[in-house]
């Protein structure tokens, strides 16, 4: 059941080709709602199993639920910045942390457990900033590189088909 209705999960996202939007149609969540189902059924699921800690698992979803707020026009791109973050660059982040906290010593990394690192992770790749200014600084580059340096330029752009006083926040810059 699962695998057919992961088939028919397509959102559609627009890319600047440099010249003109392009508009591509991509296997997942068609919108923030949907994302955020799923994304609780992890949470269960990493909870369950005591693979991440509560915290850290908010943390991040409140990172995603705040560029969806600023950003409602590229969920798209943060869906694949999303995507991208949790199949990949956990894992960078993971030996990023077990090698600060094997130089710094016990304390350098909040929530750090070697025998259980995803709490320490995903409270990193949230980009939360930490007591006394400690991680999250590499989780804040990725967002800031991936969805809000790119968001930023998409709406500087102006989005396809749309008049530059429909932006975000259009009318509270005329009034």
């Amino acid at each position: 059941f699962g695998t057919q209705v992961a088939r028919r999960l397509k959102f559609r996202t627009r890319f600047w080709t440099g010249s003109e939007y392009r508009e591509q149609e991509l296997p997942g969540p068609d919108n923030f709602r949907q994302w955020l189902a799923c994304w609780r059924v992890f949470c269960t699921i990493c909870r369950s199993l005591q693979l991440v800690a509560a915290a850290a698992l908010t943390a991040y979803e409140r990172n995603i639920l705040k560029l969806s707020d600023l950003y409602p026009d590229c969920c798209g791109l943060i869906y694949e910045a999303d995507v991208w973050c949790r199949g990949e660059i956990l894992e960078e982040l993971r030996r990023k942390l077990e090698k600060r906290h094997a130089s710094a010593g016990v304390g350098a990394v909040p929530l750090w457990d070697a025998a259980a690192p995803w709490s320490a992770v995903f409270l990193e790749a949230s980009g939360a900033e930490q007591v006394e200014g400690l991680g999250g600084a590499d989780g804040a580059l990725f967002w800031r590189k991936n969805v809000v340096d790119p968001a930023v330029t998409c709406i500087a752009r102006g989005r396809p088909g749309a008049s530059r006083n429909q932006l975000p926040n259009a009318q509270s810059a005329q009034g």
